[in-house]
């Protein structure tokens, strides 16, 4: 029908899993696409109260919730972060994340994406490095300690679409990152202001007899 376009497809293995591709798409591993710089292994004796923060697990997993420290010296610029970088946490917690909250400097167990190659978009590749990270989790399933090595890690093969339209995957998947987090924000509101409510329900300090409620 006018619209529709039907792509030859074929099924490849990739990785562990048996994809069914476009037959004109290409696959690479992740260490092909960009380099993954580790993070420094900051000693307490380094952390100060000023400074630029140390980016730990916890600093992109749960930011409102971690304690802050800073590094106030000089280091090699390759473990500085400033906004946009890509950082992917591969041991504990695994994931991948956009920094947004000024310069700062990275902690070991975090990788920082760099020299990213031409054959990838940048924001494909923030997209396809969630979805392996996704799997590599799967197999880690059961473990007590979640840790990728960096050899697993960069020997991830991913499909590798042409770049037009890797950015139209990309976009696509933007939007309904927007989306969820719009959800999620909304979702946040109405729990703050249920648990305010709740207090003032059940002290009597408002009373439903009295007033109507409005949410």
């Amino acid at each position: 029908s006018e619209g529709y376009h039907q792509h030859e497809t074929e099924q490849r293995r990739i990785g562990a899993k048996l994809r069914k591709i476009p037959s004109e798409w290409e696959t690479a591993e992740l260490g092909e696409l960009a380099e993954y710089q580790n993070g420094y292994g900051f000693s307490k004796e380094q952390w100060s109260d000023t400074g630029r923060l140390i980016i730990r697990i916890q600093d992109l997993t749960t930011p409102e919730e971690s304690d802050r420290n800073y590094f106030d010296g000089e280091i090699d610029s390759k473990y500085e972060v400033e906004n946009g970088d890509i950082l992917v946490s591969w041991s504990a917690t695994l994931g991948v994340f956009k920094w947004n909250r000024g310069d700062a400097v990275l902690n070991q167990h975090i990788f920082k994406v760099r020299n990213i190659e031409d054959i990838v978009s940048e924001q494909f590749l923030y997209h396809i490095l969630d979805d392996s990270l996704t799997e590599l989790e799967r197999k880690l399933h059961g473990s007590t300690m979640k840790h990728v090595t960096r050899s697993a890690f960069e020997g991830t093969e991913v499909p590798l679409p042409p770049k037009n339209e890797q950015i139209q995957i990309a976009k696509t998947l933007d939007d309904i990152d927007q989306q969820i987090q719009s959800h999620q924000k909304h979702r946040s509101k109405l729990q703050r202001v249920k648990d305010g409510l709740m207090q003032d329900l059940l002290s009597g300090e408002v009373r439903t007899t009295d007033v109507s409620i409005d949410i």
